[in-house]
Parts: structure tokens; sequence; C-alpha cells
């Protein structure tokens, strides 16, 4: 489930044209790799779309916290591993 809203994530920023890579063992870390001669226009851009598309997946992320968040207090096995408080 967590690597479908990473997906959701990758699309949704190559469709506002945006290109960033996929990494981590499950898919679910973004690879930004600006040039080195990057200008604020651009750090903008980026910024914008990457919240644009976070924005589009926040429902199901929320959906998921709440899964989580019941499976822990029921002592089931939570699908996304959050680090401690």
């Amino acid at each position: 489930m967590v690597a479908r809203i990473y997906s959701a994530v990758f699309e949704k920023c190559k469709d506002l044209g945006l290109l960033i890579g996929k990494g981590g063992l499950f898919g679910n870390t973004l690879r930004i790799k600006p040039p080195m001669c990057i200008h604020q226009a651009d750090a903008d851009f980026m910024l914008a779309v990457i919240d644009e598309a976070l924005a589009g997946v926040g429902e199901a992320v929320t959906v998921l916290l709440r899964y989580n968040s019941e499976s822990l207090a029921t002592g089931m096995s939570p699908l996304l591993k959050l680090p401690p408080a």
C-alpha cells in the first residue's frame, strides 16, 4: 500500500513536469538530483510540484495513518513503520 502511495506521488510529479527518482528498499524514497547550478525559480517549481503531488495523496496517507494507529492499538501489524515520537 505504501508503494502505491509513493507511485502516485511519482506519477503526479511526472505529469506536472518534474522528474524525480525512486529509491529505498520498498521504493518509498524520493530521490531528487537537482543540477549543480540551480536557480531560485527551479527550486520553487520543484517544491510547488512536490507539494501538489503530496496534497493529492494526502487523504490516502491519512487513511493509512489511521489504520496504523488502530492496528497498533489492537496488536496487529501496521502497514507503515513510523519512527518513535
